[in-house]
């Protein structure tokens, strides 16, 4: 066989019931983060000091979530046809989809009967999150719109298989071709290329990703309902971490006509850094002792 043919076969990735939990976990807390990231910078946009919302118009609380959502199913069209845009620019020929992924994870693609390079697919992957990032966040700030928060979160968050294949593709010599087929891909290189493998370190980083993610995810959740929860219970303010410090999470001030909440983000971070590195540990001791 030629010493530059490409057609040796070297893997095959189709997301298995244990990806697709991590992915779901990933994309969960990644939208979390992304939407925690777009208020700092709407809030330092706007000359605000720090992240907050307040409750007292529910009618105006429903339109805006009605607005967020026909917001994300636009962009959830714009994200497909980004990828297909790209890959027409590299030649291939471009159709759309619609899947479950282990029958849990629901999902839109664009697959292609072409193959791509590995940089002409990380490319493919990463194009809709990049464009459609760089876009939206000045059009929020030019046009004071808040809600596309929502859906700029949301696009960060379901781009999450394409960041995690782009993760895989980055780990293969660049000269390698990519086959996707729909519900996976496969990845075809030289016969003397060697499999990748997992290291012990990539592997405790990823699970330092996974918790703090996780963790972070949990954190932005809990400050969304407990606002809710304290309102009902009529208590007038609550604080969660150290006052004052960079341990200060949340904060919560209650009224008659009706409620504050206040997130600080490094907090928040913080918080989810030590729970992840405490979760990535714990894991890899039990993995070891079993």
């Amino acid at each position: 066989m030629h010493e530059r043919d490409t057609s040796h076969l070297l893997a095959e990735f189709t997301p298995t019931r244990r990806v697709v939990v991590e992915w779901t976990v990933l994309g969960l807390g990644l939208t979390l983060v992304a939407g925690l990231v777009g208020g700092t910078v709407y809030a330092a946009g706007t000359g605000q000091t720090d992240i907050g919302f307040q409750i007292s118009d529910y009618e105006s609380a429903l339109n805006g979530f009605v607005w967020a959502a026909l917001l994300t199913v636009a962009v959830i069209g714009l994200h497909e046809a980004i990828h297909a845009a790209v890959i027409r620019r590299y030649g291939g020929d471009a159709s759309f989809g619609l899947g479950i992924a282990q029958f849990a994870l629901p999902y839109a693609y664009v697959t292609t009967t072409q193959r791509l390079n590995r940089n002409q697919f990380i490319v493919v992957s990463l194009a809709p999150i990049v464009v459609i990032t760089a876009l939206g966040v000045p059009l929020m700030l030019a046009l004071d719109a808040p809600v596309l928060i929502v859906p700029l979160a949301l696009n960060a968050g379901g781009a999450i298989g394409d960041l995690w294949m782009a993760g895989v593709l980055l780990r293969f010599p660049s000269h390698v071709v990519v086959e996707d087929f729909g519900t996976g891909m496969r990845i075809y290189g030289r016969t003397r290329d060697e499999p990748v493998r997992l290291t012990r370190e990539r592997t405790l980083l990823k699970r330092t990703v996974l918790g703090t993610t996780l963790c972070f995810g949990l954190l932005l959740l809990v400050g969304a309902v407990t606002p809710v929860l304290l309102g009902l219970l009529g208590v007038q303010s609550f604080t969660l971490g150290v006052p004052d410090s960079p341990w200060n999470v949340f904060s919560f001030t209650g009224g008659s006509t009706g409620f504050e909440a206040r997130i600080n983000p490094l907090g928040g971070v913080a918080v989810s850094v030590v729970l992840g590195v405490v979760y990535a540990l714990g894991t890899a001791s039990r993995t070891q002792t079993t």
